[in-house]
């Protein structure tokens, strides 16, 4: 038999996680909920792609290309460093940088959807507002 390196793990029953749950004091003003500014969907529309650049995350669209660094050097903007892809990281990097100019020119936009809805739990059962619960059980900010 192999030996275990990992301590044997014990799993509680379900009564016993739940009362080892979190408890919170709702009256207590510390722990008020954060009322969002909109509840239920927005959408972001028409958004200039020059904008939205800066925040995109070009870590997934180098690992759909399979170019992932060794490290130190995975992540954007450190996979340029590496001996191996990256020059043919940066390559594909100003490749794609130049498309989002060209769909930028005034012919792309960006979109996007927001929704924030009310969640909380009664009797241990999870509850979301957009999901058949009855206005009596709504969460009250």
């Amino acid at each position: 038999m192999w030996p275990c390196f990992v301590p044997c793990l014990r799993y509680l029953t379900l009564a016993q996680a739940q009362a080892k749950a979190l408890k919170l004091d709702w009256s207590d003003p510390a722990n008020k909920p954060f009322k969002p500014h909109i509840i239920g969907t927005k959408v972001l529309a028409d958004y200039p792609i020059e904008d939205v650049v800066p925040y995109i995350d070009w870590n997934p669209f180098f690992q759909v290309w399979q170019l992932r660094g060794r490290y130190p050097n995975r992540g954007y903007p450190k996979i340029f460093n590496d001996p191996t892809v990256g020059v043919e990281a940066k390559k594909l990097f100003e490749e794609a940088q130049a498309m989002l100019k060209v769909r930028g020119l005034g012919c792309g936009t960006a979109r996007s959807h927001l929704r924030a809805h009310a969640r909380g739990t009664i009797d241990n059962r999870q509850l979301q507002a957009s999901h058949g619960m009855r206005p009596s059980e709504y969460p009250v900010w």
